[in-house]
């Protein structure tokens, strides 16, 4: 069941359950049948690119807001991952009206190299909706100034 029709209730073997007072209204399902969309709308992520520097250490963040009365799990799903690369979702399991950050990291250790964009998702169950996230590693200025340019 995706909503909870607060009118009728919902029966159990003690007689109908009734939402109480002061509950924030789930959408209805006509709401729902006419556009399944509203209902991922309700969730929002920052953005889809982070930039880290391939020759520093560095961290860049996503933040994901829950918009959905009830609660949801994020997750970071790799495509590839680089050896320096790390990420963690702070908080994986939120509730209606919280949010949380996907904190990406790069430590290149001794490796100073220019390095390969990599992709990942963020996912959000228990819709098994996904988000690309593009990860793009920076280069020093004085490396920029030797590449060519665009005409």
């Amino acid at each position: 069941m995706l909503y909870f029709d607060t009118v009728a209730g919902k029966p159990t073997p003690f007689g109908p359950m009734k939402a109480g007072p002061n509950q924030t209204k789930g959408l209805s399902p006509e709401e729902m049948i006419k556009n399944p969309e509203v209902i991922f709308n309700q969730i929002k992520v920052e953005k889809d690119q982070v930039l880290l520097k391939s020759y520093a250490k560095s961290e860049d963040s996503i933040r994901v807001v829950n918009g959905m009365p009830g609660g949801i799990s994020v997750l970071f799903v790799p495509d590839q991952v680089i050896p320096g690369f790390t990420y963690k979702v702070e908080q994986q399991d939120i509730g209606s009206g919280q949010e949380t950050k996907v904190r990406f990291q790069y430590d290149p250790g001794k490796d100073l190299a220019a390095k390969p964009t990599i992709t990942g998702r963020i996912r959000i169950e228990p819709f098994s909706k996904s988000y690309g996230v593009v990860i793009r590693f920076d280069v020093p200025e004085e490396i920029k100034k030797q590449l060519p340019q665009k005409p």
